[in-house]
């Protein structure tokens, strides 16, 4: 039973980060709050499951209600600023990327190397995948494959 608990707290957590980005420790701390009273009631589980789906969708419905659109620069360093723990200059740098991505660009960071402690800044124009291609057959030489003039069709569910 603890490692099913474990995994539903890994799951959770990753999730979390997966869809915001951040909030792993709430996340963790809230599922395994859930977890300890949930096994408190033995024999109860499709209770505790129709609550905890309401409970969604209410607090789901209240953080609708209370979502406010941000759109200028001052707006996008506050929520920088709050992010980076109170570093003006990460969060300088943050809204400086924004102003040029845009509110709907996407922003990818990564650990550094340790070494370096400068902050480096990459824009990719276009798209990017993080996988290769399918199959190695796919492709003359193994390392690299380009196509010209090719017809992608880019889906977000399965075909």
């Amino acid at each position: 039973m603890h490692n099913i608990g474990a995994k539903l707290l890994i799951d959770a957590a990753q999730k979390s980060a997966e869809e915001s980005g951040d909030g792993t420790t709430t996340c963790t701390v809230l599922a395994a709050a859930m977890l300890q009273e949930g096994l408190k009631i033995p024999n109860k589980n499709i209770f505790i499951r129709k609550g905890m789906q309401s409970a969604v969708r209410q607090i789901c419905e209240n953080l609708t209600k209370q979502a406010i659109t941000i759109s200028s620069a001052d707006e996008v360093r506050n929520i920088a600023l709050v992010s980076s723990n109170q570093d003006e200059h990460i969060a300088n740098i943050l809204t400086e990327i924004y102003n040029k991505v845009g509110l709907t660009g996407a922003i990818s960071i990564q650990d550094g190397d340790g070494i370096s402690v400068a902050p480096e800044v990459q824009f990719v124009e276009g798209v990017s995948f993080d996988s290769g291609f399918l199959s190695p057959y796919f492709a003359e030489d193994r390392s690299m494959i380009n196509y010209d003039h090719a017809y992608v069709a880019l889906v977000d569910s399965e075909i």
